[in-house]
């Protein structure tokens, strides 16, 4: 039975959301942090903090050892794969010579690069966008830790709305503070989205009876255009839309502005059928004024 938890990203935008999941369901959630401040926040959550960076497995590696699972959510903005790779390696050690027997591993949607107007699921091959074009070799290394009798549950979010923060949040600070929102491309590529909490929700599900070496998408199956999803956040605000240029995202934005101009559409099917899943927010356009007052109204989380 699992009691213990370790959360890596505890103090992130997901990773927060998942620790608060498992604190009201009753376990006992330990979750690193990366200063005083955030390890504050943690526990007045109700999470027990362990101060320590995820490429620096030494400062956690002994809390980790004595917990029943880990929920890896965190990632190093700075080297994403270098990190990712750290905690990889930290928690194998942890199967070895701990007591972890079960891992839910974050990955996202956009290892399926480009799904070309069609609906995907968890079969469809995958073509990682060049900015996570490590991430199915770090899903297949998650996978490996089963030969220690782990179970590993490979989990892959949309883009994740609610709250201040994420892509989402940053349109109604663009909102708020230019009166615009400002979309990638001419916004007839889709976006698959599902909110923080539900997110949540499917992690905790997974952590209690997840199937090993499973891979489960989460999206709603509302399937917006971002050409309908920024005028959602516009007429909730009172802003107005601002397309921009391809070129001009590529050539600001990078990496991450190619994966925001990718067309995806995803089916969730397998997480409600096997884990039970039923998302409680169907659709961001739907909800879209809701967000915004939720978004005005919450004040901004000091671990963010």
């Amino acid at each position: 039975m699992i009691r213990k938890v370790f959360i890596t990203g505890a103090t992130g935008y997901l990773g927060g959301a998942i620790a608060a999941r498992l604190v009201r369901a009753g376990l006992d959630v330990r979750g690193l942090a990366q200063s005083p401040e955030r390890a504050e926040a943690l526990e007045a959550a109700g999470v027990k903090p362990t101060l320590g960076r995820l490429q620096e497995p030494e400062g956690y590696l002994s809390e980790m050892k004595n917990c029943d699972a880990v929920v890896h959510a965190g990632l190093d903005d700075r080297d994403p794969a270098g990190g990712d790779q750290a905690a990889l390696e930290a928690i194998r050690a942890a199967t070895l010579d701990g007591r972890v027997r079960r891992l839910l591993y974050t990955s996202g949607v956009w290892v399926h690069g480009d799904t070309g107007g069609a609906v995907v699921d968890e079969t469809a091959p995958l073509a990682a966008a060049e900015l996570v074009r490590w991430r199915p070799a770090h899903e297949e290394a998650a996978l490996d830790i089963a030969r220690e009798d782990v179970t590993t549950v490979i989990l892959r979010p949309a883009m994740v709305y609610g709250e201040r923060r994420g892509t989402f949040g940053g349109w109604f600070r663009e909102a708020a503070e230019q009166h615009t929102v400002t979309y990638p491309g001419d916004g007839r590529q889709h976006w698959g989205a599902v909110h923080r909490d539900d997110v949540a929700e499917a992690y905790a599900l997974a952590l209690e009876h997840a199937a090993g070496g499973e891979r489960y998408l989460l999206s709603d199956d509302a399937r917006a255009t971002v050409a309908e999803l920024a005028a959602a956040v516009a007429a909730a605000t009172g802003a107005v839309v601002r397309p921009q240029e391809p070129e001009a995202v590529l050539r600001t934005l990078g990496a991450y502005g190619a994966a925001l101009l990718l067309d995806q559409q995803f089916s969730a099917a397998r997480a409600r059928r096997e884990l039970g899943w039923v998302p409680r927010h169907a659709s961001f356009v739907a909800e879209a004024p809701g967000l915004w007052r939720e978004w005005q109204e919450t004040v901004p989380d000091r671990i963010g």
